[in-house]
């Protein structure tokens, strides 16, 4: 559901830069890790910690390839859920 958001948003603001992303999805929503993190941090972190797959990985309007954090639970992610209703997502239960 992030990695959803967060190329959701990539795709409405294509020129957004990866501190414009940092600006609308702060580090502090998930403070171990971040929420979006250049992929020489992501590789450095592993498959364990960020969505790395090829189709998973973003571009930025920088041409900064960015890679989403996959570490989620019921612990942090209200507040990033806070912020995805505030930017107009609508977040249903499947």
């Amino acid at each position: 559901m992030v990695l959803a958001v967060v190329t959701q948003y990539i795709q409405a603001h294509p020129q957004a830069t990866l501190n414009e992303l940092k600006q609308v999805f702060p580090d502090f929503l998930h403070s171990s890790f971040g929420v979006v993190a250049p992929i020489e941090k992501a590789l450095e972190k592993g498959q364990k910690r960020y969505f790395l797959d090829e189709s998973q990985i973003l571009q930025t309007g920088d041409n900064q390839t960015v890679a989403v954090c996959n570490q989620w639970g019921i612990g942090n992610i209200g507040p990033f859920l806070d912020i995805a209703k505030q930017l107009g997502y609508a977040i249903t239960a499947r």
